[in-house]
């Protein structure tokens, strides 16, 4: 096989024999080429001054078997934090002030309810779902309600009627309206002795006094020693709010008939909505 030659000057392939480079000019002195029978095609493309595989500076790493260029340190990287590890970090921060700030708000909103019996405002409970109060919600109109005005006589200064406008619950609610006089609407509940109750209800109105906003409610039972009775006061806003408190009927009561009653009283005229009124026997309580 023919020796290889290459020009000096531009790298151009010569034939054998040749005095001058054809390509670029270069006059060419007769050397004797060099054949070596071991070497094949791919090796003798190595002689070409751009050979792209023949460097030592380390600029060009697609070849990393012939790089020689300063090796790299792969300890001494600093990995930045993951950008998603980032947003995983803002959604827990976020999810949890979601969590905090509502329970921190609801202590300067939530109302002051007074009882002079049982009062355990701070008890999470769990009930039997039974409600002894009869057409709590207004659905069957004023069945099982009973109106009481000043007297019995002046129903124009207190009045009760169902609205179908402005239900929280279903498609009715009660309306009490006071006008000068106070006024409740009762009913006959049963009640068993030494157990406790939860009082739940819908309310919201509007009230000529910003500090007389107030349902009364009240249960009067009968003991051995006559009479007792356990008070709330209920705040209203002009927004629904549910409102709860834990009845403890006493264990000296001598009837489970129980007399349950709501109504406006105090100074200055109200507008009240109540829906979806409740009271259910607590199975188990569990102080927070």
């Amino acid at each position: 096989m023919a020796g290889n030659l290459n020009c000096p000057q531009c790298g151009a392939h010569l034939e054998s024999g040749s005095t001058e480079c054809k390509y670029c000019g270069e006059v060419i002195q007769q050397i004797k080429p060099i054949v070596d029978n071991n070497v094949n095609a791919t090796q003798s493309q190595q002689e070409i001054p751009n050979n792209r595989n023949n460097f030592n500076n380390g600029n060009n790493m697609n070849n990393r078997n012939n790089y020689s260029g300063r090796p790299i340190n792969r300890q001494n990287i600093k990995k930045s934090p993951s950008g998603c590890m980032v947003v995983v970090i803002i959604f827990l921060v976020l999810g949890s002030l979601s969590c905090i700030i509502p329970s921190i708000f609801g202590l300067f909103t939530s109302s002051s309810l007074k009882n002079s019996i049982g009062n355990d405002a701070n008890v999470n409970v769990t009930t039997n779902g039974t409600n002894v109060v009869a057409n709590g919600g207004a659905e069957e109109d004023l069945g099982g309600w009973e109106r009481i005005a000043d007297a019995n006589t002046d129903y124009e200064k207190f009045d009760l009627t169902v609205d179908n406008t402005n239900a929280f619950k279903g498609t009715k609610c009660f309306n009490m309206k006071k006008d000068g006089l106070d006024g409740n609407i009762k009913q006959t509940i049963k009640l068993q002795k030494g157990e406790s109750y939860l009082l739940s209800l819908f309310v919201k109105g509007t009230s000529e006094y910003s500090t007389e906003n107030k349902v009364n409610v009240n249960f009067k039972f009968v003991t051995d020693s006559g009479e007792e009775e356990s008070k709330y006061d209920i705040e209203f806003t002009n927004i629904w709010k549910l409102q709860k408190e834990i009845v403890k009927v006493p264990s000296s009561i001598t009837s489970d008939q129980v007399q349950f009653k709501l109504g406006l009283s105090s100074n200055g005229d109200k507008t009240v909505y109540l829906d979806d009124i409740k009271v259910e026997q607590v199975i188990s309580k569990k102080k927070k």
